[in-house]
């Protein structure tokens, strides 16, 4: 073992030894140093450390990434799952409640369908091209078959239905629920129906409303057929008792009249004073009676189509002129003139001449009842837009309210009372209109109360093509 020597301290000196003496301490001997390592491969052990160290550090980075990303779409899966279940609930729920109102639907239907198939009428609805939607069995009991592959427009040939007369084919056009789809509301329209291998047939009121959605577009219509067959025959068997009564009663009352007639002339002597006044009352009450009788002939013929019209053109200011004079003595017996206020020159209609002075006459009497005594009545004669028009005016009373509705119904009368007063059989208005109709016209009425009523017809113009 080689000895260490140690420096003593400096300016120190060793006791019992000379200054510059040093002393020396014997210490183990340290092994031979190993050969030294190679710089170059420790260099590159170290890269290849640093290089694993940095791949180590980058794969962690990644995977943290790798992590948070996981960790994001798996929360994003697990809020779509969330949102899934939500609308599964939400979708739960709708079902359900469709399912209710699904079943309320149902029960209604099955309402709707037990009275439609038990109600007195026909129902028939069709879409807006006329296609027969639904038929119930009263419907098809009237009509004789399901109408779903029949058009609109083939209606008449295909049902057999006609005019109230059994013998006129309905027009197609005025079907009620063709009209419907116009956007017309109709209302007691007769027709028969004489299925082709059937018996008698049968007569309906029809009406029909069209059926629009909530902005008001049509989307089909629906139309009512009611068998009015029974009454239409107890209807025929008292027109069949009023013409035959009638009847009997007009020659009778044509031997009263004129006898009536030949002792007021003189011709059995000089009459008392007041046997003329009796004898004048006789007469007066005869001829209402036969009035009377008249007009119960016309309603009659006019319902069942056997009062005949001649079509051919008329001037209509000499029928008025006529209309006039034949009603002058009548309107001076109520103090009442009777005056043409406007007319037009050549004015011509087709029509009856002698239908058109008893409309006349009828519109005539009634103002001239209900004028004031004093007043006027005016006839004007006027052109339209489609045609001529014939108004008579009176200043009287005018139509309340209530009863303007029932104008021209038959036997109508706004005041029973009045009327027995001022005569009348409540038939005129209504014979009028139908005779009015039945040439291609139109009659109504304007009325102001205590001011004037004016009633008025219109017929078309006489074609010169």
């Amino acid at each position: 073992m080689r000895p260490l020597l140690l420096p003593w301290p400096r300016g120190a000196s060793e006791p019992g030894a000379p200054a510059a003496a040093s002393s020396a301490v014997a210490l183990p001997e340290a092994p031979a140093p190993a050969a030294p390592f190679p710089a170059g491969l420790l260099a590159a052990f170290l890269l290849s450390v640093l290089l694993l160290v940095l791949w180590g550090v980058r794969q962690l980075r990644t995977a943290r990434r790798r992590t948070r990303e996981a960790e994001v779409a798996n929360q994003g899966l697990l809020d779509e799952v969330a949102d899934h279940h939500r609308t599964m609930e939400q979708l739960t729920r709708h079902a359900s409640e469709l399912e209710r109102t699904l079943n309320s639907m149902r029960t209604e239907a099955r309402i709707v369908f037990s009275l439609l198939n038990s109600i007195g009428d026909g129902v028939v609805v069709t879409d807006p091209d006329g296609k027969t939607l639904l038929f119930n069995p009263e419907a098809e009991r009237l009509l004789g078959q399901w109408g779903g592959d029949t058009s609109s427009g083939g209606w008449p040939a295909s049902f057999g239905l006609y005019r109230v007369d059994a013998v006129t084919p309905f027009p197609p056009e005025e079907v009620p629920f063709v009209r419907a789809l116009r956007g017309e509301e109709v209302d007691h329209v007769e027709m028969f129906i004489r299925l082709p291998n059937a018996g008698e047939g049968c007569w309906v009121n029809a009406g029909a409303k069209p059926l629009r959605d909530a902005k008001g577009a049509i989307q089909g219509a629906v139309m009512v057929l009611r068998d009015v067959t029974e009454y239409k025959r107890a209807e025929r068997m008292k027109d069949e008792f009023v013409s035959v009564v009638s009847h009997e009663l007009r020659t009778p009352l044509t031997a009263i009249k004129g006898a009536l007639g030949l002792i007021l002339g003189g011709v059995t002597g000089e009459l008392p004073a007041q046997t003329r006044a009796m004898l004048d009352v006789a007469n007066r009450n005869s001829d209402r009676l036969m009035a009377l009788i008249n007009d119960i002939l016309d309603i009659q013929k006019i319902e069942t189509g056997r009062m005949v019209f001649r079509r051919e053109p008329v001037d209509l200011k000499r029928v008025v002129e006529q209309a006039i004079e034949a009603n002058g003595a009548y309107a001076r017996g109520f103090g009442v003139g009777i005056a043409l206020a406007g007319s037009v020159d050549g004015a011509r209609a087709l029509g009856d001449a002698d239908r058109l002075g008893q409309v006349l006459a009828n519109l005539l009497s009634n103002a001239v009842k209900f004028s004031p005594p004093g007043g006027q009545v005016e006839v004007d004669l006027s052109r339209t837009a489609g045609g001529v028009r014939v108004s008579v005016t009176d200043h009287g009373p005018g139509i309340p309210e209530s009863f303007r509705p029932r104008v021209f119904q038959k036997f109508a009368q706004a005041d029973a009372s009045d009327t027995r007063q001022k005569g009348g059989t409540g038939l005129g208005l209504s014979i009028s209109k139908a005779i009015v109709e039945r040439m291609g016209g139109r009659i109504g009425f304007e009325s102001v109360p205590n001011e004037r009523t004016t009633f008025y017809f219109e017929l078309p113009v006489e074609d010169r093509a």
